[in-house]
């Protein structure tokens, strides 16, 4: 399915409005069909659906949430024992 200056009207309105980008395109987008597919679901269903990936993906970062993307001590997980504020780089606590 190919969506821009042609796209069907369907698929045209305020979801199918293309997003700024920093340079333009000389083609069309074109759609894969698992995007056809979900766009073509009701609109409940669509909700629910995202609501679950939503759910879904909290509970996947939290269950990863003990790797570190870096090596960097203020990527880390933990709190200071002062003020027991969980991020690194927060604002101090002493005058």
């Amino acid at each position: 399915e190919v969506v821009g200056k042609s796209a069907p009207k369907e698929l045209v309105g305020s979801s199918a409005a293309p997003l700024p980008s920093a340079k333009a395109h000389k083609g069309d987008w074109t759609m894969d069909r698992d995007s056809q597919d979900f766009l073509a679901l009701d609109e409940e269903l669509k909700a629910n659906l995202r609501g679950e990936k939503a759910k879904r993906l909290r509970d996947v970062r939290e269950q990863m949430r003990f790797i570190l993307d870096t090596d960097d001590v203020a990527c880390s997980n933990g709190e200071w024992s002062c003020c027991k504020k969980k991020e690194y780089g927060c604002d101090g606590c002493a005058c």
